[in-house]
């Protein structure tokens, strides 16, 4: 299993977060913009 990363997703400009408003955890894709160097964090936009 690969490893995953907190991630930002935005959909029509609203951040999607999880039942306890925490950030999402997801498997990086390779359209992700990456916020730290160690790919823990991700911003992926939902169009």
């Amino acid at each position: 299993m690969s490893e995953l990363s907190l991630a930002y997703i935005f959909h029509h400009q609203q951040l999607l977060v999880d039942q306890n408003l925490q950030l999402p955890k997801v498997e990086k894709l390779a359209s992700d913009l990456l916020f730290t160097h160690d790919e823990q964090v991700i911003a992926r936009d939902l169009l």
